[in-house]
């Protein structure tokens, strides 16, 4: 074979190459602690199986539902009608005994 010859590559081989040198995902399997061998998303340090493709959860509190059940003013205003409502029967449990 001559020296000057230049080596043919074939196009898939170097794309294999290229995907066995990817960084490899750090999840653990369970049942013997060995690592998960797939490759990581480029950026993480997880496979896409694990969590890498996820952004994770939304940032701040936007999931929360904010109805206004819970808000002082609202706690104040059912103190007041139970305390209302206390005193009519009240007044309605001596109309009865009156009677």
């Amino acid at each position: 074979m001559p020296k000057n010859k230049i080596q043919h590559r074939v196009p898939w081989k170097l794309g294999l190459f290229a995907a066995n040198q990817a960084p490899r995902c750090h999840a653990r399997r369970k049942y013997d602690g060995s690592r998960c061998q797939a490759p990581a998303v480029t950026n993480k340090r997880v496979c896409r199986i694990h969590g890498g493709a996820s952004p994770g959860a939304p940032k701040g509190n936007q999931n929360a539902l904010t109805t206004g059940l819970h808000t002082a003013k609202a706690k104040a205003d059912r103190r007041a009608a139970k305390a209302t409502i206390r005193q009519m029967n009240e007044l309605v449990g001596l109309i009865n005994s009156t009677i």
